[in-house]
């Protein structure tokens, strides 16, 4: 019987901005007996500017779609990911992760995490109902019979899936009803887990801190080690938005 592993899907423009910290991060997914703990998927935007020496050029798959921001082309690109990943029968978690994302555990306290969850985990505001956000984006879910008001939920993008759920999310189920709901990403992926009775978890795992008006994730050009420590503490594996270089204080 195989080993089971978590299968990263790497949503990019390009190349992950830090792929040296991913480089390092993956080299502690090899067993002594040779067998890898992971596997690597990636959709790139512009695919052709991802040179041939990138962590993720073999890892590039065949289907494609051109992608724009906060757009159904997202889910569209996500799901190709999660169908290219369900090929193989030894991923049983799957989690989904930007060029800005990058690791601040090492692998095996990842795996340890992840393999360990009873259930898939997003992260979501349970009070999003009622608010001037949820009243904008649900005006333009087309099915309110589908899903009601009171249950049409949002998160973050960068899920941890379960197999089951990610079986269930690749049949693509009512994508058009979400082809008009502004960021669609942030809602098809837990609206229909929730739907169809799916388990999930409220935990974040890859850490953003956003600018003072949430309009943009804060990009981070120096970091303390205190500051990451505190986030390992919270249950975070990933943080988004490390730029290269980035100074590293005590």
């Amino acid at each position: 019987m195989g080993v089971q592993k978590i299968a990263f899907l790497f949503l990019t423009i390009t190349t992950p901005t830090r792929e040296d910290l991913w480089k390092n991060f993956f080299k502690g997914g090899v067993r002594q007996d040779g067998h890898r703990l992971y596997t690597i998927y990636c959709h790139a935007k512009l695919r052709e500017r991802v040179p041939p020496q990138s962590m993720v050029f073999p890892h590039l798959i065949d289907d494609h779609v051109d992608t724009s921001w906060a757009t159904i082309s997202l889910v569209r690109a996500s799901l190709l990911l999660l169908r290219a990943a369900l090929a193989d029968p030894y991923n049983t978690r799957f989690i989904l992760v930007s060029e800005t994302c990058s690791p601040i555990v090492d692998f095996m306290t990842a795996y340890t995490t992840v393999m360990t969850q009873p259930c898939s985990s997003f992260s979501f505001n349970p009070n999003y109902n009622g608010t001037r956000d949820h009243e904008v984006r649900y005006r333009r879910f087309p099915n309110k019979k589908l899903i009601p008001s009171n249950r049409f939920m949002k998160a973050h993008q960068w899920w941890v899936l379960h197999r089951e759920a990610a079986e269930l999310c690749a049949q693509g189920r009512h994508m058009k009803e979400f082809e008009r709901v502004f960021a669609s990403d942030e809602h098809y992926f837990i609206n229909i887990c929730a739907l169809y009775r799916m388990p999930f978890l409220n935990t974040r795992r890859t850490f953003v801190e956003f600018d003072h008006d949430r309009s943009h994730p804060k990009v981070f050009h120096e970091l303390s080690l205190r500051f990451l420590q505190e986030l390992r503490k919270q249950g975070y594996l990933f943080m988004r938005k490390i730029r290269r270089p980035t100074l590293f204080i005590p």
